[in-house]
């Protein structure tokens, strides 16, 4: 998955990962999840359980407030 794509297509990235926003490359990843949805059919962020594995050969930061510092 390409890390920009994923950002842009999961709300679930961008509201736990908002990192992923400055960074650019390829993913593997393997993921377990499981969450409640409320009544408009969106997570409830407080319910999110899971687990799993993050792999890539190389992601390039593009932007990182962090990192900047």
């Amino acid at each position: 998955m390409g890390v920009k794509d994923g950002f842009n297509a999961f709300n679930t990235i961008q509201m736990l990962a908002p990192a992923a926003k400055g960074v650019a490359g390829k993913v593997n990843v393997k993921l377990s999840y499981e969450s409640l949805l409320g009544s408009n059919m969106m997570p409830v962020i407080s319910t999110i359980t899971g687990g799993g594995k993050l792999r890539s050969d190389e992601i390039t930061i593009l932007e990182s407030v962090a990192y900047d510092k």
